[in-house]
Parts: structure tokens; sequence; C-alpha cells
């Protein structure tokens, strides 16, 4: 009768299966008790029944579940950057975890659907794709206003036909000169006076403790100052390479005598944090996104700071009211030490011509802070 059981034409029959077979079951029970006439013997059958109808139950679910998996892996050719895409394939480990893996074995790129750190090494996003990393320092923040994180605390920001000339402050450094032993020239980087204010340089010879020439250019942002030309290379040790720093400082101005960025003595270049961006389309033709992947903030030990991260926009436009203002789109409040925030995906701040920047308000005077941000241009196709 426990024949009976196994091939009853019920057990396959679509969704009332399982009852069927618990009524076919009771009845074969019942008949085996009969038959064999003792009820250990009737209780044993039930038992045997019951456990052979656990594992087939278990054996057709473990069927139903590995029939519908799907697996997807992505692989990556490393030969010729291509990554294809593989459906239904069983992961068959080539090693086992505790093995070497060397230059020849054989392995699988594993990877999220998606994942912009992968596709920008991997030039899978639409446009050309520039890495830009700002960083700006400033000693003393006010305890009251917020103020640019850059050397010195100024920032020029300039109106469009507004623009100014500038140049190197006298009082520098004797050294500091076309030539002398020290820094010899710099070069000045910012957005130009012009129609969709275009990025350029200007390399401007020192002078001395006297004042050096104003540039050709007209600015209405200076973006970077670094020395370009040094009389005397300092000697390579093996370990640190060869820096290109002033004997003294270095301030420029424009032609009004006001600050606008500065090079401390002993560095390479000005430390502004923030980034200026022209409305220039990109070599394709196609506009300039800005998207911030990271932003790390320092201070000083036993202090500690405020900063915000603003933005601006239509920077370009010659009327000051129709020029956007200046919107805080991320706070950081009682940074101590040091804070590092990383956007997944990358945080899309605007297009050109806009400016990103940092400022920041220390809880006590002089306290020194500092900001680096990691920002991609995409250049849209």
């Amino acid at each position: 009768m426990l024949c009976s059981i196994i091939c009853h034409p019920k057990l396959f029959g679509g969704a009332s299966w399982f009852s069927g077979a618990n009524i076919e079951f009771t009845m074969s029970s019942r008949l085996s008790c009969r038959a064999l006439g003792t009820r250990e013997t009737g209780f044993l059958a039930l038992c045997s029944c019951a456990l052979f109808f656990l594992a087939f139950a278990s054996c057709l679910l473990s069927g139903i579940l590995l029939s519908s998996h799907k697996e997807t892996k992505m692989s990556l050719d490393t030969s010729g950057f291509v990554q294809t895409i593989q459906g239904n394939v069983a992961l068959a480990p080539t090693t086992t975890i505790n093995d070497l893996v060397t230059s020849t074995s054989t392995t699988t790129y594993v990877r999220p659907t998606n994942d912009w750190a992968v596709d920008v090494s991997m030039s899978r996003f639409p446009g050309t794709v520039a890495s830009i990393t700002v960083h700006g320092r400033n000693d003393a923040l006010s305890t009251t206003d917020y103020v640019p994180i850059t050397t010195g605390g100024t920032y020029m920001q300039l109106a469009r036909s507004s623009g100014l000339k500038v140049r190197v402050r006298a009082g520098g450094n004797a050294a500091d000169t076309l030539l002398g032993a020290g820094a010899r020239t710099i070069l000045v980087s910012g957005l130009e006076d012009a129609a969709d204010l275009p990025a350029q340089g200007q390399v401007i010879d020192l002078a001395g403790a006297s004042a050096s020439s104003d540039s050709a250019k007209s600015f209405v942002r200076i973006t970077g100052v670094q020395v370009e030309q040094v009389g005397t290379q300092p000697a390579i040790d093996g370990v640190n390479p060869p820096a290109r720093a002033p004997t003294g400082d270095i301030i420029l101005e424009d032609t009004s005598g006001q600050e606008v960025a500065r090079v401390l003595a002993g560095s390479e270049k000005a430390q502004i944090g923030c980034l200026s961006v022209s409305g220039e389309l990109g070599g394709n033709g196609g506009a300039r996104s800005y998207l911030l992947t990271s932003i790390k903030f320092q201070v000083e030990s036993n202090q500690s700071a405020d900063f915000q991260f603003l933005t601006r926009d239509a920077i370009s436009n010659v009327a000051p009211e129709d020029q956007g203002a200046f919107l805080p789109r991320l706070e950081f409040k009682d940074v101590e030490r040091e804070h590092e925030v990383t956007f997944d995906p990358p945080f899309n701040v605007g297009a050109g011509p806009s400016d990103f920047m940092v400022v920041g308000r220390g809880a006590l005077a002089n306290t020194g802070a500092s900001v680096t941000m990691t920002f991609l241009r995409v250049e849209n196709p």
C-alpha cells in the first residue's frame, strides 16, 4: 500500500496535489495498520511515509528555486578594456580562498550594476571627463562672518565689464626677481573679462621688492597663482621632489590695490578653496557640467569651525541684478580635526559660468582650516 502512495496520480496534479496526497496517505496508513495487525508497526509506517514526503518536497522545492535563479556576472577583458555581461552563468571559482592569486590566475571581475568610479576609469561616460582638485587654506578664520578658505581670506569676485588687471604688490623679497635666486616668474590663472568668461593664464615677471608690471589681460576671477620659474633649484634627495617656491610672500593685487591672491614663502602656489568656471563649450561643442565627488575639511587641533559649500550661477551677466546669488548647498557644523564626505553618486553642482566655493567661520580667533574638493568635469557630446 505504500507504493500506491508514491505513485498516486494526484501527486503531480497541479495546485491541489498536496491535499490529495494527504488524504491518500491517511487511508494508506490505516490499511497498513490492518495488514500488519499491530499498532507499533502502523506507527512506524506512518513515520516512514511522513519522512519520505518531507524529503520529496524539499528536493522539489530546491529544484524550483535553482531553475528560477539567475546569476549576472560582469567580466572585464583587461587586454582591450571591453566589458561583457554573461547571464545564467554558474560561478565556478578557479582557486580556493587560500590560494595565491598571481598575475596569470584566472579572475572574475565583480561590480555593482551602477558604479560611477568604474565607469569613469573605463571612459564609459557619454562625454569627456576630467578630474579637478581644488585645495584652499585660511590660517585665521573670522569668528563672526563666513570667509573664503583661501590664503589671506580674499577671493576676487567682479562683474563682467568691471574686470581689472593684476600685478605683484611691491614689498616682496629681493631674491624673487627675474634674474634672482628665488622665484622669477609666476603663472596667473583666472576668468578673463569677456563673453562667457574664458579661462586664461598669463605669466608675470617678478621684480623683487618692486611692483611688477600690470597684466595684459583683465580678470574677473583669479583661480590660481603658482610659481613658474625659479633661479636656484633645490637639490633632489631621492625622496622629496624639488619645490618651486618664492623666498618671500608674493601678494597679487588688482590695479586698485586690493589683494586678490597670495603665495606664501616656501609654497609653490596660492591655496584657493574656490572653483570658478567659464561658460565655454567643450571640445565636442557640448556644455560642461560639474560634479562634486568629495570634500575634505581639516581644522587645527583643539579648534572647531563651521563650513558652507556655496554655488552661484550666471556670473557672466554684466548687471549685478542679473547675476545669480550665492546659495548654500551644503553646511557642516562644529567640524573638528578632519572630516571627509564622499558623494556616491557624485553631486551635480551645475554648469558654467559659475562659482563653487567653501567659506568657513571659526569658533575661536585665529582658527586655521583647510579644504580639499574634487570635481568631475563632464563635457556632454
